[in-house]
C-alpha cells in the first residue's frame, strides 16, 4: 500500500498543531532563571535575588514539594507541612523552626517578606529543609530547584551516547569539552560514546551501556518504544523545536522534480535516520516513486558522507538535514556552488536529549538539569552549536514524536 499525498499533509499539519515553541513558560526576572527538576516553570509572583539567595513564593515551592501551606496572619506566619513533617516561616526573620512544636532552629540566610501580596521565601533553605536540593549557576544566573532526596549514581560514570551523523571520531572530539563541563557541573566522571551507526547507540543504551543519548528523532522512537530511553529535552535551532529534511542533486543536474530521479542511484544517512532515510523517502513515495523498484539507495553512514558521495559523482542524489552541507564546507568550501535542493520535507521534531528509562526520577531530573542549566551559559553554547549546531534546549514530551512514529508506519506498509 502507498502512502498518500493526504496521509502525509495531514501528518505534517498534526505536528505543526502539536509542536510548543521554546521558551514560553521560563520564569525570568532581574536576571534569574528557575527551574524545577530540569523544567522551565511559571510562578505567579517573579523570583528574584536577596542575600544571594534565590527568593520565590511559597506557595510554589510548596506545591512543587508536595506540602502544605497555611498562612498564619497574627503573627505573619507560613506552616508548611506533609504527614509529620512541619516547616515554619516568619516574615521577617531570619530563623525557621521544624516540627510541630518548632523543636529544630534553622538559620536562614535571607528572611521572609512579603511583595506584591505574595510571601517570598528563600527556595534553598525550605527546599533542602524536606530533602531536596538547590543549586546556583552563577554565570547564567540560574537557580535550580531538585525536589527529589539525593542518592549516587548506579555506575562509576555517566556515558553519553551520540548517533554518528557525522564522522565519529571528530563528532567525539566535538563532544569532549561539552562532557568535561557536564563532569564538573555533576561531580561524576563522563564518557562519550560514538556508535559504529545509528543501531549500536541505541542498543548500548538498551544494554545500559549509554545512559544519555542525544538522538535523532526516529531513534529516539526506536528506543523508547524497545523501553531503553525517556524523552529529556528537545533540541533548539533558530527558535524552534522542529527541522526539516532536504535531498540534494548536483547544481548542473537535470532533474526538476522528485519524478525525475527515477532510475538513479541516491545516498542515504542509515535505516534509523529520520532526515536522512524516513522522511525523504515518504517524500519519494508521495511523488509517486517506489523506493524498492524505481531508485537504487546506497547508504552513507552519515549526513556529511551522503552530500560528499554525491561531490564525488558516487550517487545522483543525497538524503540529509537540512542543511547539512554547512558540516562538508571545510572539506569542500565550494559545496554549496556544486549543489542545489531539489525538495524539502515538512517540519519534523528536532533531536532528543534522551536517558535510559530505569535511571530514577532525582538522576533524570538531575541530568535536565545539568544540560538545560549549561545550555544556558556561553561556554555551553558554543560547545552544543560544535556538536550538532544546537542553540539550546526545551522540554518536550513523548507524544510529540507520534508524527514520527506515524509517518515510520506508513512507510513499512508501502
Amino acid at each position: 500500500m502507498r502512502a498518500s499525498r493526504g496521509s502525509l499533509l495531514l501528518f505534517g499539519a498534526l505536528l505543526v498543531a502539536t509542536v510548543v515553541l521554546a521558551g514560553a513558560n521560563t520564569a525570568r526576572a532581574a536576571g534569574v532563571t528557575l527551574l524545577v527538576n530540569g523544567e522551565d516553570v511559571t510562578v505567579d509572583a517573579e523570583p528574584y535575588l536577596k542575600n544571594g539567595r534565590t527568593m520565590v513564593p511559597v506557595k510554589f515551592i510548596a506545591d512543587k514539594l508536595g506540602y502544605k501551606s497555611e498562612w498564619v496572619a497574627a503573627t505573619k506566619q507560613v506552616k508548611l507541612s506533609r504527614g509529620g513533617d512541619v516547616l515554619w516561616l516568619q516574615v521577617g526573620s531570619t530563623t525557621m523552626y521544624k516540627g510541630a512544636h518548632k523543636t529544630t532552629r534553622v538559620p536562614l540566610d535571607a528572611a521572609p517578606e512579603i511583595q506584591n501580596d505574595r510571601t517570598m521565601v528563600p527556595a534553598k533553605a525550605v527546599t533542602e529543609a524536606f530533602g531536596g536540593s538547590v543549586s546556583w549557576e552563577p554565570t547564567a544566573k540560574v537557580a535550580s530547584v531538585i525536589t527529589y532526596k539525593a542518592e549516587p549514581f548506579p555506575k562509576k560514570e555517566i556515558v553519553v551516547g551520540l548517533i554518528p551523523s557525522q564522522e565519529a571520531q571528530a563528532l567525539a572530539d566535538k563532544a569532549k569539552p561539552f562532557a568535561e563541563k557536564l563532569q564538573n557541573h555533576l561531580k561524576l566522571p563522563v564518557k562519550v560514546y560514538v556508535g559504529t551507526d545509528y543501531t549500536a547507540t541505541i542498543e548500548a543504551m538498551g544494554a545500559k551501556q549509554v545512559d544519555v543519548g542525544m538522538f535523532g528523532p526516529q531513534s529516539y522512537v526506536l528506543a523508547h518504544d524497545r523501553g531503553y530511553a525517556d524523552v529529556l529535552l528537545a533540541s533548539v535551532r533558530n527558535g524552534s523545536k522542529t527541522y526539516r529534511s532536504q535531498i540534494v542533486v548536483a547544481k548542473d543536474a537535470p532533474f526538476q522534480s522528485l519524478k525525475d530521479l527515477k532510475g538513479k542511484k541516491i545516498a542515504f544517512v542509515d535505516p534509523a535516520s529520520t532526515s536522512g532515510y524516513t522522511y525523504p523517502l515518504a517524500m519519494l513515495i508521495e511523488a509517486g516513486l517506489d523506493p524498492e523498484k524505481d531508485v537504487t539507495l546506497v547508504e552513507a553512514g552519515g549526513h556529511d558522507k551522503t552530500i560528499l558521495a554525491l561531490l564525488r559523482g558516487d550517487v545522483d542524489a543525497a538524503f540529509s538535514f537540512d542543511d547539512a552541507r554547512d558540516i562538508v564546507e571545510k572539506a569542500d568550501p565550494n559545496v554549496k556552488k556544486k549543489t542545489r535542493i531539489l525538495a524539502k520535507s515538512d517540519p519534523i521534531p528536532n533531536d532528543v536529549m534522551s536517558v535510559r528509562s530505569d535511571l530514577s526520577p532525582y538522576w533524570k531530573a538531575k541530568l535536565k538539569e545539568a544540560f538545560k542549566v549549561l545550555a544556558l551559559t556561553e561556554d555551553g553554547k558554543k560547545d552544543l552549536k560544535a556538536i550538532y549546531n544546537i542553540d539550546g534546549f526545551a522540554d518536550a514530551k513523548d507524544s510529540e514524536y507520534d508524527i514520527v512514529r506515524r509517518t515510520f508506519r506508513l512507510l513499512k506498509k508501502s
